[in-house]
């Protein structure tokens, strides 16, 4: 239902172009997850690496072959099938398993990439959108009070550096709007693409706040039910330790291909059986390169999961969990406690300078800070929003999906 909302909120609009097109968190996450190019391409590199992996540990397919002599009115049927070493020692069975379970480890990491991926868009261009706004709002305020900055020079209210750095200020503050006009306008354009939405102004809605929704426990007591990043590590290390006995055991071994043959000659009205055997020797190539491949694979996921264990695993999440707690309430001050305060100090200082009771220089200085508690502010949530991703990536699930 969402998904039809968006669109038919975006057909209507098309009318009118610069009408902003709203769209919150959960359309946007929603139309994302279904509609994306980038949720279709994971998918489809997904698929084609496992693919060919699983396609590989079934039986080679038979042969059937089959001729016949017009002079002798005789017919030959040959029926044989191909079987490597380790078709028959069901290696290549057990191996499938592995490859099953890889597989829809990485469907979750993958749908868990999809999010990350639509939630640092929509950031990243909610972000521009609320800088574009500040910055509206303090050039707003220069250009209000420029006229009563000249005239205090000659009253001796403000010193000749002080109006130069008070039109500078006006300056920069319209460079930095214009680059984030741009900006915004480009990152409307990128994000309508990536879900795959016509082209329209889009307004964001804020994003839901960045909480730490479940304890440090409860996360360490389920993170075997998830592909968390010592588990995958642990399936790529034996994943490449089942390729390679299977690889040892067929490198050397030949194909053995037991046929049977059927013969009947019209002539004579007879039948014919016959059994035998074929072998593909492998004398020239003996894979190599494929072997060397994966003992560097197998090296490779055994020292990254020793590097992980040396730490304590446990360690590395509880760590990030920490950095997503401070992250978390970094954001959440500025927003309930810092931004107000400095609203409220900005509101009552103009007011006073209203009633002459404070110069044009002491708001403008406070609303200098204000202006820095803003950047402040936004850069909180985006250090939030990537503190949870990391520990989301480390124990492979969203908290939000943690029961």
């Amino acid at each position: 239902m969402r998904i039809s909302y968006v669109w038919a909120v975006l057909f209507c609009c098309g009318v009118i172009p610069q009408t902003a097109v709203a769209l919150d968190y959960a359309q946007a996450l929603e139309q994302g997850l279904t509609n994306s190019s980038f949720a279709a391409e994971v998918k489809a590199r997904r698929l084609n690496n496992y693919g060919s992996q699983l396609d590989d540990t079934k039986l080679s397919n038979p042969e059937l072959e089959y001729e016949y002599n017009i002079d002798g009115k005789e017919h030959e049927v040959t029926f044989s099938q191909p079987f490597r070493l380790s078709d028959i020692t069901l290696l290549r069975l057990s191996y499938r398993d592995v490859l099953n379970e890889l597989n829809s480890a990485h469907a979750k990491l993958d749908l868990l990439r999809i999010y990350h991926q639509i939630s640092r868009l929509y950031y990243d261009l909610y972000i521009l959108q609320e800088q574009k706004k500040y910055k509206q709002e303090h050039l707003d305020f220069l250009n209000k009070v420029s006229y009563i900055v000249h005239r205090s020079i000659n009253h001796n209210n403000l010193s000749t550096a002080e109006i130069y750095a008070f039109d500078a200020d006006i300056l920069s503050t319209q460079a930095e709007l214009e680059v984030l006009k741009e900006d915004c306008s480009n990152g409307q354009i990128a994000f309508a693409r990536f879900l795959s939405l016509p082209e329209q102004n889009l307004s964001l809605s804020q994003p839901p706040k960045i909480v730490v929704s479940v304890s440090l426990k409860k996360i360490l007591e389920n993170i075997s039910a998830y592909p968390s990043q010592q588990k995958m590590l642990e399936l790529q290390q034996k994943q490449a330790k089942d390729q390679l006995t299977i690889l040892a055991q067929d490198r050397y071994a030949p194909i053995i291909s037991p046929r049977i043959v059927y013969g009947y000659n019209r002539l004579e009205n007879e039948d014919d059986w016959k059994v035998g055997v074929s072998l593909s020797i492998p004398l020239w190539n003996r894979q190599e390169g494929t072997y060397f491949a994966l003992k560097a694979q197998e090296k490779s996921a055994k020292m990254q999961l020793a590097s992980l264990r040396d730490v304590s695993f446990e360690t590395v999440v509880a760590r990030a969990y920490k950095k997503l707690s401070v992250q978390a309430a970094a954001a959440h001050k500025y927003a309930k406690v810092i931004l107000p305060d400095y609203k409220k100090s900005v509101a009552q200082m103009e007011a006073s300078f209203a009633n002459g009771r404070f110069s044009v220089f002491d708001v403008w200085q406070i609303r200098e800070k204000y202006v820095n508690a803003q950047e402040q502010y936004l850069a909180s949530l985006k250090n939030a929003l990537e503190a949870k991703i990391e520990l989301e990536m480390l124990i492979g699930t969203r908290l939000e999906d943690i029961q």
